[in-house]
């Protein structure tokens, strides 16, 4: 493949990354990548460190091509750090736009099979991850999910509040929910009047509440 051929294919990429190379083979497309950062900064003491210690290859997933599954060769480099007073001492480059440390799946992928797992349960999500020929397995698929940093809205004007059971008959708290986003805002350890009067008394921007007809809500939301 031409020189001019990989630098368009290096546009699809993260801007610290470019194709070195492309082998396609039985239903495989590998993908080599380099980096284009001349330094990176040690991720303890955020110093800037252009000595590179040695190099090794990683081997991460992506999302397929046309049926064919892409493997990514990653050349990625260690770096001396060059503050003396850094307990690190040597550090790997980072590349916070297309993996996590130490992942072996690409961001991108890892976004898909979140969307897959919160759609559905982790066994029926390592199904379909086959589908994409992820083939990841349900443990990972749930632990996937479980890792998935949530974005929670803070700025809540209508809320729903019900009892929860942790355990039908015996234990019961009280659930708080965004009645625009359709999620959870909270979870209180009870349904006692006092807890419940304590959390609104801390939100007093809220403007309307939706709940049952129990004397301890409507006595708490009056409060």
């Amino acid at each position: 493949m031409t020189r001019a051929f990989m630098l368009q294919l290096s546009e699809l990429f993260p801007s610290d990354v470019s194709v070195d190379d492309i082998t396609i083979n039985d239903s495989n497309i590998v993908v080599r990548l380099v980096s284009t950062k001349s330094s990176c900064r040690c991720p303890s003491c955020k110093r800037t460190s252009s000595r590179v210690h040695s190099q090794y290859q990683r081997m991460l997933k992506d999302l397929p091509v046309m049926d064919n599954k892409v493997v990514i060769h990653l050349q990625t480099r260690k770096f001396f750090c060059n503050n003396p007073n850094c307990k690190t001492g040597i550090f790997t480059e980072r590349f916070e736009s297309l993996i996590k440390p130490y992942a072996r799946r690409t961001d991108r992928l890892n976004k898909y099979l979140e969307f897959i797992g919160f759609a559905v349960n982790a066994e029926v999500g390592s199904v379909l991850s086959k589908r994409i020929l992820a083939d990841v397995s349900s443990d990972s698929m749930l632990r996937l999910v479980k890792q998935t940093e949530l974005t929670i809205n803070t700025d809540y004007q209508y809320i729903g509040v019900d009892d929860w059971a942790i355990r039908k008959e015996h234990k019961y708290c009280t659930l708080i929910c965004d009645l625009v986003t359709r999620r959870p805002i909270d979870v209180l350890p009870d349904r006692s009047y006092e807890v419940i009067s304590e959390w609104l008394r801390k939100h007093p921007g809220i403007k309307f509440i939706s709940m049952d007809r129990s004397v301890t809500y409507s006595g708490a939301a009056k409060k």
